[in-house]
C-alpha cells in the first residue's frame, strides 16, 4: 500500500483505489475542464502520466477504482457540458482494456450543488 503517486510503490495489485486524489496534482482543480479545454494541455499531460502510472500498478485482469470530483462554477450550465465518457477514453488510452463510469456518489448534500463525485472502474487486460 502507498500514497499515489509514490514512486516507491512496487509491484502490481489486483485492486487499486484512487479516491479523490488525481485532481490534487493539477493546478486547475476543475477536473472535467482539464479534460475538455485546450488551455489546460499541460495539466492534461500530467493527468495522462498519472493514469499510465495507475495502469502500471494494476495487475493484468485487475481493477482500478477511481473517484473524481467534478467541480462547477455554474452547475446549471456546466453539468450539461460534461461528458463523462471523456475520462473513460483517457483510461483506455492509458492502457486499461476497458473502463466505464459508474455514476455519481451521493456523498454530502451541502456540496452537491457545486460538485459531483464520479466513480469509474478501469479494468486491466
Amino acid at each position: 500500500m502507498g500514497v499515489f503517486p509514490d514512486v516507491e510503490v512496487r509491484g502490481t495489485f489486483d485492486y487499486v483505489l484512487c479516491l479523490s486524489v488525481l485532481h490534487h496534482s493539477l493546478s486547475k482543480k476543475d477536473f472535467w475542464k482539464v479534460l475538455l479545454m485546450e488551455e489546460f494541455t499541460n495539466e492534461l499531460a500530467i493527468l495522462r502520466r498519472q493514469l499510465k502510472r495507475l495502469r502500471s500498478l494494476t495487475a493484468d485482469k485487475g481493477k482500478c477504482i477511481l473517484e473524481i470530483p467534478y467541480e462547477y462554477d455554474d452547475p446549471g450550465v456546466e453539468r450539461k457540458a460534461v461528458d463523462f465518457k471523456i475520462l473513460t477514453a483517457e483510461l483506455n488510452t492509458a492502457g486499461f482494456a476497458s473502463s466505464r463510469c459508474l455514476g455519481a456518489w451521493d456523498y454530502n448534500p451541502e456540496h452537491r450543488v457545486f460538485k459531483d463525485r464520479i466513480i469509474y472502474v478501469a479494468e486491466a487486460g
